[in-house]
């Protein structure tokens, strides 16, 4: 992929990033004096999206060194030195590297960054994005003079498109910083041009205590471009791991999680994030991505970043979770279900890594363990879950006294942009019922094959059970012709005793002999009775009775 189409993928064309992707091994091969590993790599549910990749054990000890910076523990098998040509070292290293892939996948930190998607996905995402990033910046600072950058942020967040960068104002002191944003649209991009340059150019008029404020945002036909202010201490989850730093990779911040909040906190805290969410759901904006990365801290109160990703049609990192689950359809929904996973971070100190849970954990709090079980449970997804004003009446997240320099929330949006927000919201809404049902049709024929399989091997067994069973039974039949060629035998000593005391007295020539007393005696002798005497003449054999032979030697030359 070309370097200046980074930020040119547009309307649906960017793949979504929050898709899992799975892999299995093939056999390996063996080329020269080196295995290569041929990997088949799937995105999503569909085994028709796939494609083969090929690594070297090189390979993966140059991911792992990229990976180890998070503190995970990963199981790399250890090098080896001699014998790893060997055929069972090498069946034993496919299967090691199977599951340290697996182990990868299976952590949200590891498989949002660059590295593993460029490992598992060379084709999509090997393009030099900082670069392009740099470059958009530059251009914009060619417009606007009265800012310049203090410094470049990479990797502090967990979307791959997403750049930061501390800017400040020419004229201003160096202390005073912003935050610079540049982030590309996404795959449920449904504004048109215009809508988002109007989007953009009314943002920064958005007022509300409880979202962080925007002093400047443009579209550039490829890319959103937003400052606000600059954080020191972080974000809600940099403030829950007081061991990590703004500046570090976010791997390496959040991989290990951190603490949990008190009681206080947290109701007072989600109280602030509901009051902001519905606050913007009113006014036709579909905000439903705000997770503790994206809150902040200021003067106790919370500020609620990243409206953009509304507009830009960005996924939520909990997409691939949410088509899933066939009870979350609107945008509402989405709010909601992102809602619990924060109330659960906010709780336990780590991110939810599964879709739902059959029980919340027993370390829970009495007062918020009802409302998770009606956010994040099974059985909550599958029957149904509150609304943004249900949780906002909830006794849990009672309403906060308005302080005296809060200002009144104030967003001006024109009706022709609001009834274009809906349109979009209504669209996305549309995009993920449809991609539940073609996911759930997918899992429908993955069972189906897999019950087909699963039955061809039981009737494989079956029938090899069977033939094996046939087998057995046939043996005792097949030993009868012995059992009957024994019969005779004891029959025939028999015979020749009622025979033996005639001898003396012949009976007169006309007069018959009487019956066999049993039919078996006047059939014919079975072919057995050769191999007896075989056996007989076998067991009387002597050496003595053989003759002396004599050899004449030929083989002495001629003269």
């Amino acid at each position: 992929m070309a370097t200046a189409s980074v930020f040119e993928e547009r309307r649906g064309t960017q793949l979504d990033d929050t898709i899992p992707l799975n892999c299995f091994f093939d056999e390996p091969q063996v080329e020269g004096s080196h295995i290569t590993y041929l990997i088949r790599v799937q995105r999503g549910w569909s085994k028709d999206n796939a494609w083969g990749i090929s690594r070297r054990y090189s390979d993966f000890v140059k991911l792992h060194s990229e990976l180890s910076a998070s503190g995970i523990d990963l199981p790399l098998p250890p090098k080896k030195v001699f014998g790893n040509m060997d055929r069972m070292f090498i069946a034993e290293r496919k299967a090691a590297l199977q599951v340290y892939l697996e182990c990868v996948l299976r952590e949200p930190v590891l498989t949002c960054q660059l590295c593993v998607k460029r490992f598992l996905d060379p084709e999509n995402y090997d393009m030099a994005v900082d670069e392009e990033a740099l470059r958009q910046v530059s251009m914009f600072f060619r417009n606007e003079p009265t800012w310049e950058v203090v410094e470049r942020l990479p990797g502090i967040g967990w979307r791959i498109h997403r750049h930061y960068y501390v800017v400040r104002p020419r004229d201003s002191p160096k202390s005073v910083k912003h935050m610079l944003t540049l982030l590309p649209p996404g795959p449920q991009l449904f504004l048109a041009e215009k809508e988002l340059v109007s989007f953009f150019k009314v943002l920064p008029n958005l007022i509300h205590p409880n979202i962080l404020p925007v002093q400047f945002s443009t579209w550039n036909n490829s890319a959103a471009l937003l400052i606000q202010p600059f954080v020191e201490q972080g974000s809600l989850r940099d403030c829950m791991n007081p061991r990590t730093k703004l500046r570090q990779q976010y791997s390496r911040k959040y991989a290990l999680g951190g603490n949990g909040l008190s009681l206080m906190e947290i109701r007072k805290y989600c109280r602030q994030v509901l009051d902001a969410v519905k606050y913007l759901h009113d006014k036709q904006v579909p905000f439903a991505c705000f997770h503790a990365g994206n809150i902040f801290l200021e003067g106790g109160n919370v500020k609620l970043a990243g409206l953009e990703v509304a507009a830009l049609g960005l996924p939520s990192p909990y997409r691939h979770y949410m088509i899933t689950l066939k009870k979350i359809q609107t945008k509402e929904a989405e709010a909601v279900y992102t809602f619990g996973h924060l109330l659960y971070e906010l709780t336990f100190g780590q991110m939810l890594k599964l879709p739902c849970l059959e029980q919340i954990p027993a370390t829970c709090h009495p007062e918020l363990r009802p409302v998770l079980e009606s956010l994040v449970t099974s059985s909550a997804t599958k029957s149904g879950m509150p609304t943004l004003g249900s949780l906002l009446a909830s006794p849990v997240f009672p309403e906060l006294p308005t302080a005296l320099t809060d200002s009144k929330p104030q967003f001006k949006l024109g009706s022709k942009l609001k009834e274009s927000l809906r349109v979009a919201k209504e669209s996305a809404e549309t995009q993920l019922q449809d991609e539940q049902k073609k996911v759930s049709q997918l899992r429908r024929i993955n069972t189906a094959k897999e019950k087909e399989k699963a039955i061809s091997e039981e009737e494989r067994r079956k029938r090899a059970k069977a033939k094996k069973k046939s087998l057995v039974t046939a043996a005792p039949t097949s030993s009868n012709p012995t059992s009957a060629t024994t019969a005779p035998k004891a029959t025939q000593p028999a015979a020749s005793s009622t025979v033996a005391p005639a001898a003396s007295a012949p009976p007169p020539p006309a007069a018959a002999p009487p019956p066999p007393p049993q039919p078996a005696a006047a059939a014919p002798p079975p072919p057995s009775g050769g191999r007896g005497a075989l056996l007989s003449s076998i067991s009387d054999f002597s050496k003595g009775g053989l003759k002396k032979a004599k050899t004449n030697d030929r083989s002495a030359p001629q003269v």
